[in-house]
């Protein structure tokens, strides 16, 4: 005699952790993308570093007036950290609408994070003034530091993913544990009832 029932106790077990894989996958991803946003911000940061320490070289001054590129990586640090280039940005909005919560960065890469942070900001207003060789010493400290501060949260989110990762496996080999457990337990009472 076969016992008979609606639920089969590992497909039950299944549908738990297909609930929780949803639910962590949900989470790591949201992680991967913080990941990938500090990874960004670094990128922008170190470009607006490389781009002043070769002008301090070359010329020492730095002229953003025609590089388009530069001027939205500025703007766009500006936006996060109004002091590091304080009064040398001019007309950049004094006021920003907030970020809505549910507006999001579509595509996680320069271009998509710059083309998001600066969508209220009108870049033909902006200018920013020539940087001389004592002005660029001062902003590449400031930079310097924002570039620490994203460094150490790109190492925390890089922890972050690896530790989902790590839990991700464990759970995946305790539903394999407790699936072949329930399997071995059915198997063996049909066994006994069948007698």
């Amino acid at each position: 005699m076969e016992i008979k029932s609606d639920h089969h106790l590992g497909l039950e077990v299944v549908n738990c952790y297909m609930k929780y894989f949803d639910h962590h996958e949900a989470k790591l991803n949201g992680l991967i993308d913080k990941l990938a946003m500090s990874n960004v911000e670094v990128k922008i940061i170190s470009d607006v570093m490389n781009k002043l320490s070769h002008a301090k070289q070359k010329d020492k001054q730095a002229d953003f007036s025609q590089d388009e590129e530069m001027k939205r990586h500025i703007a766009h640090i500006h936006k996060n950290n109004p002091t590091i280039f304080e009064e040398l940005i001019k007309n950049f909005p004094d006021f920003l609408p907030e970020d809505d919560k549910d507006d999001v960065v579509s595509e996680i890469t320069v271009s998509g994070v710059l083309h998001h942070s600066l969508k209220n900001v009108d870049m033909n207003r902006i200018n920013i003034d020539v940087l001389k060789e004592d002005q660029i010493d001062v902003i590449v400290q400031g930079l310097d530091a924002e570039l620490k501060a994203h460094s150490a949260e790109l190492n925390h989110h890089m922890m972050k993913v690896n530790e989902a990762f790590d839990n991700r496996s464990q759970m995946t080999e305790s539903a394999r544990t407790v699936v072949k457990q329930a399997s071995d337990l059915l198997e063996s009472i049909n066994r006994k009832m069948g007698r």
